[in-house]
């Protein structure tokens, strides 16, 4: 029973991309507060309808129906996807869990219903790295056209 070549190359390209991510990775609790959702680090991998900086800037969900018709449609609509697992929700918060392609990476998507002003706001990050490809700008804008086509956002 021994290990082959191609597998101990493997686990050691395994380890060793673990080990770099790792020091990439940065902690951020999710949630809001006084009604923003949290700023973005300042790496490349993270979009927030709160952030006033393009990097990271991207526009809130902007309700085209009544604000619990949208929240309640917001929720089904991640219920149905795979790879995602709703972690916390509330009548106005809810945050998930997107789980990525190949290596399996996790990100924290977060959305704060404001029914005042008829939109939700949106936080996608990735928990490590410095730089995501787009991917949560991407997700984000996905979910809108989703919405959209049920004619719930503009």
């Amino acid at each position: 029973m021994g290990i082959s070549v191609h597998s101990t190359a493997r686990l050691g390209i395994t380890a060793g991309l673990a080990l770099a991510l790792q020091g990439c990775a940065y902690a951020q609790a999710p949630g809001a507060k006084s009604g923003l959702l949290a700023a973005c680090p300042d790496h490349r991998n993270c979009v927030n309808s709160d952030a006033t900086d393009p990097r990271h800037a991207i526009a809130p969900l902007r309700l085209k129906v009544p604000a619990a018709e949208a929240w309640a449609d917001l929720k089904h609509l991640l219920e149905a996807m795979p790879d995602v697992g709703i972690v916390r929700a509330t009548p106005d918060y809810l945050s998930a869990e997107f789980s990525t392609g190949w290596f399996r990476f996790t990100d924290d998507v977060e959305f704060l219903l404001r029914a005042q002003q008829a939109e939700i706001a949106v936080r996608s990050a990735s928990r490590v790295g410095y730089y995501d490809l787009g991917v949560n700008r991407e997700r984000i804008e996905k979910l809108r056209a989703k919405l959209r086509e049920k004619g719930m956002v503009e």
